[in-house]
């Protein structure tokens, strides 16, 4: 935030210098806070890139945060999930990170409740068809 307000305080001294419009320079300062805001999307592959440079290189993670412009506790995060999962790291779209183990509870569980509708619907077909009240349905 310190530097959005020593932009401002530069704009300000060029409105008072020059005859720039007030609307250029107020478009001016909502475009450098904007893009100061923005929030990077990094690739599975980057952030891979990223991580193994930080496991490889004996300088600080600060420094190497700095040179890709994330946050270093946004890169300990990375390292963290990347060293428990490696390859598996970083899936995207809000999929969860599963061992394999729990993919195959998450497959099995899926299997069991598609054959539990599957029994409540022939529950209630073997009702309709055997109930005694029931026309013969095949004339």
């Amino acid at each position: 935030m310190h530097d959005v307000w020593y932009f401002i305080e530069v704009d300000i001294l060029t409105i008072v210098d020059s005859k720039i419009s007030l609307k250029k320079v107020v478009l001016s300062l909502l475009k450098r806070i904007h893009m100061s805001m923005i929030r990077r999307k990094f690739t599975k592959e980057q952030k891979l890139e990223i991580v193994k440079e930080s496991l490889e290189v004996d300088g600080s993670i600060e420094s190497l945060a700095k040179q890709y412009k994330i946050h270093p506790n946004t890169l300990y995060k990375w390292r963290s999930e990347y060293l428990r999962y490696e390859d598996a790291s970083f899936p995207g779209h809000g999929n969860k990170i599963m061992s394999t183990e729990e993919q195959e509870i998450s497959r099995l569980t899926k299997l069991l409740k598609e054959a539990e509708l599957e029994k409540e619907i022939l529950k209630k077909a073997l009702g309709i068809f055997s109930s005694p009240d029931r026309k013969n349905l095949l004339s």
